[in-house]
């Protein structure tokens, strides 16, 4: 073996080398090609999720490397390498808020793996991929509990859950629990981004881009009184209270937002 060839050799292995034990950061090897046709040197973590995102998440792609846990349980090839060294969620790169919601949240909140941050990387609720994804979830009129995904969407029970990641565009909206108590029959348009029927805003059509309090207020989703046997003509909402005393004060506050749009009357 020549002088010459051991040089090269040891280059080589070097390089080799640099490549296994390169830390996970917002710059990838340049040198790796492992992908076939496309590569792994994202200059930024964006151009790394924009990648992703193109290619409908080819997680397979990223366990030639990382392994089938991403690097979870550390050996030799992924100590350096984890996915888990970024992404920091139970699940590691697999986690609800690596594509949707707040990447940067509590990775065990349930409402930081829905948008704002949509996949279209959308963070206004005038964006049919936001909405009033947090008005439910957390509640924030103060007027029910909050409401579970589940109530929406079917939820996957993992990223490879059929009907998950998909072609088609958009969330499927799936109703259930709350939404279709006392007999519903909830419709949804995606055209509008209106929902109907639903039991939650009873004969109301509420638009998904319109977080401004207007769904909210008493009165949009059942009259003042209710249109029903049990409710004379002359109550007002001051009076709610001495039949509802559980949920409403006499001012027409709600006082217990669990017993308020629950699928039954407390």
């Amino acid at each position: 073996m020549t002088a010459q060839y051991k040089i090269i050799t040891m280059v080589l292995a070097t390089l080799i080398l640099s490549v296994f034990l390169s830390g996970c950061s917002s710059e990838f090897d340049p040198t790796f090609t492992g992908f076939g046709e496309s590569y792994h040197p994202f200059a930024t973590t964006a151009e790394h999720g924009a990648y992703m995102k193109a290619h409908n998440y080819p997680f397979n792609q990223c366990a030639e490397c990382h392994g089938a846990d991403f690097g979870r349980v550390p050996d030799q090839r992924t100590t350096e390498r984890s996915c888990y060294n970024c992404h920091l969620g139970p699940d590691g790169p697999e986690s609800c808020n690596t594509c949707h919601g707040d990447y940067g949240g509590d990775p065990l909140d349930s409402a930081a793996w829905a948008p704002p941050r949509d996949l279209m990387d959308n963070d206004t609720t005038v964006a049919i991929g936001v909405g009033a994804h947090q008005a439910h979830l957390r509640a924030l009129s103060g007027q029910f509990a909050p409401v579970s995904c589940a109530v929406c969407h079917s939820v996957p029970v993992a990223r490879a859950s059929a009907g998950h990641i998909d072609n088609t565009a958009g969330a499927e909206v799936i109703f259930s629990g709350v939404a279709v108590a006392d007999s519903a029959q909830p419709v949804y348009n995606r055209e509008n981004g209106s929902c109907s029927a639903t039991y939650c805003h009873k004969s109301a059509t509420p638009i998904w881009t319109e977080v401004n309090g207007t769904w909210n207020a008493c009165g949009s989703c059942h009259s003042i009184p209710p249109q029903t046997e049990d409710h004379p003509d002359w109550v007002i909402l001051d009076y709610c209270y001495l039949c509802h005393g559980s949920v409403i004060d006499r001012h027409g506050n709600i006082m217990a937002p669990d017993l308020h749009v629950n699928g039954r009357i407390d």
